[in-house]
């Protein structure tokens, strides 16, 4: 069973296994605990500038995912996910 956030309309948010078709869960304070869509992940859109690392020598800021792969070719290294 996956983990969900969960928040009454008391201001409590809590983290509950639940099903997948659970949408409420009952607030310790009697009121129902509506589930919330969060993510767990940092991500990076494409259009956000972010300073990468592993490219060369010193920090490279990529533009986009196309930017970092045209730097990667640039500075030799190899893209073993794609």
């Amino acid at each position: 069973m996956p983990i969900y956030d969960f928040e009454c309309r008391c201001g409590r948010v809590s983290e509950h296994y639940a099903k997948i078709d659970e949408k409420e869960l009952p607030c310790e304070c009697g009121k129902m605990m509506k589930r919330l869509i969060t993510t767990r992940y940092n991500v990076h859109p494409d259009f956000e500038p972010y300073l990468d690392e592993n490219i060369g020598t010193e920090p490279v800021w990529a533009k986009s995912k196309q930017h970092r792969k045209q730097l990667m070719k640039e500075y030799g290294v190899r893209d073993y996910y794609s």
